[in-house]
């Protein structure tokens, strides 16, 4: 399963680090990590698993939660926005038009479709909602077995 791993120092009060996860291609992340110490750290240590936004998207559409997502708009309007979204199902629309991560927005009040690589961040509100009569999360449930994305937090 694709995790990225947290990372964070353990250093001296006298240190300052900067950890920075960037989520590059569904499931290559690179992780930054800035420092400028005084003295060395002591202890470099891995603490927690993050789900990928598409694991993210899955399970919360199967066990019908609501995500925050910070969206880039890219070139209809070029402004960045945060929406909390219900999320129904990853991948190609019935007509093959458009692939993507589809919700309704709360925001607009309509179901969308969010190009993967323009949702900035994301995170998870936990509210729970009816899933859309004409939903297709039914379709995400062998990815979220066969993950185990139930035994996952968010």
């Amino acid at each position: 399963m694709p995790l990225a791993l947290g990372v964070f120092l353990r250093a001296t009060k006298s240190s300052k680090a900067n950890i920075i996860v960037e989520q590059k291609e569904p499931y290559w992340y690179t992780i930054h990590v800035q420092q400028q110490l005084r003295r060395p750290f002591h202890k470099l240590c891995l603490v927690t698993k993050v789900l990928s936004l598409v694991d993210a998207w899955t399970k919360a559409a199967v066990e019908h939660k609501t995500l925050e997502i910070t969206y880039y708009s890219g070139r209809t309007k070029g402004e960045t926005t945060v929406r909390e979204v219900e999320p129904d199902y990853c991948g190609w629309s019935i007509n093959h038009r458009n692939f993507g991560l589809w919700a309704v927005c709360r925001m607009r009040n309509d179901v969308r479709c969010f190009k993967r690589e323009t949702v900035i961040s994301w995170r998870y509100i936990g509210n729970s909602f009816a899933p859309n009569p004409r939903g297709r999360w039914q379709e995400l449930v062998p990815v979220y077995d066969s993950g185990g994305l139930a035994r996952e937090q968010f």
